[in-house]
């Protein structure tokens, strides 16, 4: 069989291996006898030493040798010449002989290491065709198999067939029966399933119930502040204004950005300029003996809309008519102020608490009544340094002297240490909050912040209010105020 044929040719294979490594073995040894032939003295060999010819001659030459000296001890050199003489050419023949033989058994393991060689080549040469053989079979094998399992398969198949023909037969040859129609099937009216009604119902209580649920579970979940109750509730601080959603308002992006902060000025008599007019009146408000003349605004993130509404704020007071009102860019990082109001960026607010220029030259006019602007200057490599240096001290007290009211504009509180510099300098802090996007541990951790630097918090603004939902209960009249085409409501 296919097996046995395989299992003989695995064993014929492993003799073959053995009998290799055999015949390896012995060739290195004949290889290592031939060698250290070569490199000492032949007479020295254990194969010469160990040879019974050359043992027998070098007997016989020990003999010789006794001879002659026994021979030149007793005789005088008249008797002994003929004697000695032939004494001598013995002991030359005899190592002659003794050379002669050395050399036919070094000529020998010469002999004995090709031979040996040629064993071993013959040895692999045959292995190597019985391993060429043992795949052939293997693979041949891989392929009986297959086969045989098809057979077999295909004898299952056909004695079941058999089987189910014999079966058939036998139900065509009964003729008869005993099945009788108890009910006839009717086509029914309506269908038995599904109740349309009944599921309707049940989908909709589940619906229902789900929905509730679902909207509990969200309502767990956002942990952000969307209206005044929550700021009162989780910051213990006040909310000085809500500004509403300018996108809402609008219907439109197009130059978001400049339109919203110079929005107080563009549409005075939009809902958007009163609600930083309600800023102005609450933030006016909100000292204890007078109004703060230096703020700052701040957020707890990028694109929380501080800098419009710093903007907007700025405007607001401006529109008072009591002085002069000053607008910083604290941002040395990412300023806008210059962009927004349309002044140079340099110099600026950089130049001077680097010393190179006095502040009255980096005060510049804007093309909005009592608006002054402070523009950062160019971005230095070391902004939180020149905040932190005795010159925004002196330019702090300068600029109390000569303007009503200023606002500093300043990045967030996390992750740059500017605005926690310049907090502590100024008389109040507004801390803008964006409706849905801060979270109350992260506003909860500003406000300690803040406590920490031992600045005044005046209160929260809180921006992004959506006027058009449930947001516009908390922003009053002016949330649902139209904006006409002049500018006025």
């Amino acid at each position: 069989s296919m097996g046995g044929g395989q299992a003989l040719t695995t064993q014929e294979l492993g003799d073959l291996s053995a009998r290799l490594l055999q015949a390896r073995a012995d060739r290195i040894a004949k290889e290592s006898a031939l060698a250290q032939a070569r490199r000492q003295d032949p007479s020295t060999l254990p194969a010469v030493l160990q040879n019974q010819v050359i043992q027998t001659l070098k007997a016989q030459l020990v003999a010789l040798e006794g001879e002659q000296q026994q021979l030149a001890q007793v005789f005088t050199r008249r008797f002994d010449d003929v004697r000695m003489r032939q004494l001598q050419e013995n002991i030359r023949e005899l190592k002659r002989r003794i050379e002669v033989e050395t050399d036919r058994v070094v000529a020998s393991l010469e002999g004995d290491y090709r031979a040996a060689v040629q064993a071993e080549e013959r040895l692999r040469r045959a292995a190597e065709q019985q391993r060429r053989l043992a795949r052939r079979l293997g693979d041949q094998m891989v392929h009986y198999n297959l086969l045989r399992r098809e057979v077999e398969s295909n004898r299952e198949i056909f004695s079941s067939l058999l089987d189910r023909l014999k079966e058939t037969g036998v139900s065509a040859a009964l003729l008869s029966s005993n099945i009788s129609i108890v009910d006839r099937a009717e086509v029914p009216l309506r269908p038995s399933k599904p109740a349309k009604t009944r599921n309707l119902l049940v989908a909709s209580l589940i619906g229902v119930i789900t929905g509730v649920g679902l909207a509990f579970l969200r309502e767990q979940l956002d942990t952000t502040v969307k209206d005044t109750r929550e700021v009162e509730r989780a910051l213990g601080v006040p909310t000085l204004a809500l500004i509403p959603s300018w996108a809402a308002l609008e219907g439109r992006k197009t130059r978001r950005h400049t339109q919203l902060a110079l929005a107080a000025h563009t549409r005075m008599g939009s809902a958007f300029a009163e609600a930083f007019r309600a800023l102005r009146t609450s933030l006016l408000f909100s000292g204890f003996t007078q109004p703060p003349r230096t703020v700052m605004i701040t957020s707890l993130h990028r694109d929380d809309g501080k800098t419009s509404l710093a903007t907007n704020l700025a405007i607001v007071l401006a529109q008072l008519n009591v002085g002069e009102v000053l607008l910083v860019d604290g941002d040395m990082r990412r300023p806008r102020l210059h962009d927004l109001l349309g002044v140079p960026q340099a110099p600026g607010l950089s130049t001077y608490l680097s010393g190179e220029a006095p502040l009255s030259d980096v005060v510049k006019p804007t093309h909005i009544p009592n608006l002054l602007v402070l523009p950062s200057g160019e971005i230095p490599v070391n902004p939180t340094e020149l905040m932190s240096s005795a010159r925004l001290q002196e330019a702090n007290a300068l600029i109390r002297q000569h303007f009503a009211h200023v606002v500093f504009d300043t990045p967030p509180l996390f992750g740059i240490s500017d605005a926690m510099v310049l907090a502590p300098q100024v008389e109040g802090v507004v801390l803008v909050l964006r409706r849905g996007r801060a979270s109350r541990e992260a506003a909860q951790r500003a406000v300690r912040v803040l406590a920490s630097m031992r600045a005044r918090l005046l209160g929260v603004i809180l921006n992004d209010v959506d006027v058009r939902g449930t947001d516009a209960k908390d922003v009053g009249y002016y949330g649902y105020s139209p904006s006409l085409p002049d500018g006025r409501s």
